[in-house]
């Protein structure tokens, strides 16, 4: 389904992330998202972690993962597990993505959560400065622009010149956007924007499945961005943090 969505929406690449936690049905390891990634050459598979559930086995998994290629960073799910960005039971895997280039991916802000077992006290952006400054070479993708902290997700851009955030998952899920939507999405990348001194720094994205990715592009191919900022964001700057050539 995803394969052929992108077809529609013109979609080049996709990045495709795993689920470990049990808090939410559907549990998809890193080992499966690999297996999915291995079988399309334009899809590219991104593991997770979290202090739960990072052990040594886990940690060696994880850097001969990113070594050879079949993972090309790392999601944490903010919120959803009971985390901060700055526990120190993953300074050694912020470590490693450091060595290897690739970006740790933070979720941030509202998330699907239909059981009640998310915290959104965890998933505010403001720590994730500090993680920022203590690993200089890390790249750090913010996800979702933190909706609704925008304010404090560009600041965390601005101040940080490892930190880049992305716009999947802002909408309503599984349904069409509506124009109220549209109109707000444009308002707070604006926002965004105007803080974080540019939007050079954001990427595109849409969290499919919540979304149809042919609808998603075409709210952010009218974004009024420059021909500069539009090649940033809807490929190179992906295609450098996650090495995708």
């Amino acid at each position: 389904m995803l394969v052929e969505e992108m077809k529609e929406a013109g979609v080049d690449y996709a990045l495709i992330f795993p689920y470990e936690a049990e808090t939410i049905t559907g549990v998809v390891p890193t080992e499966k998202i690999i297996e999915i990634a291995s079988k399309h050459k334009n899809l590219v598979a991104i593991g997770t972690a979290s202090p739960f559930t990072l052990t040594e086995k886990r940690l060696e998994d994880i850097k001969t993962w990113l070594q050879d290629g079949s993972i090309r960073g790392v999601k944490f799910y903010l919120g959803y597990e009971h985390f901060y960005p700055d526990d120190e039971r993953l300074n050694g895997l912020y470590e490693v993505l450091g060595r290897a280039g690739r970006p740790a991916v933070f979720h941030t802000g509202f998330f699907w959560d239909p059981d009640g077992r998310g915290n959104l006290e965890f998933a505010k952006p403001g720590r994730i400065g500090a993680v920022a400054k203590k690993f200089p070479e890390l790249k750090i993708i913010i996800a979702h622009m933190s909706n609704p902290w925008i304010d404090e997700c560009a600041k965390v851009v601005k101040e940080n010149r490892n930190v880049y955030a992305d716009v999947s998952g802002y909408f309503t899920g599984f349904k069409p956007i509506e124009s109220k939507e549209v109109k707000e999405f444009f308002f707070d990348v604006d926002k965004f924007s105007r803080i974080a001194g540019s939007a050079q720094k954001l990427i595109y994205g849409s969290d499919w499945p919540f979304y149809s990715l042919k609808e998603y592009v075409r709210v952010a191919e009218s974004l009024p961005f420059s021909e500069e900022e539009k090649e940033l964001f809807f490929w190179k700057n992906a295609a450098n943090l996650f090495g995708i050539n």
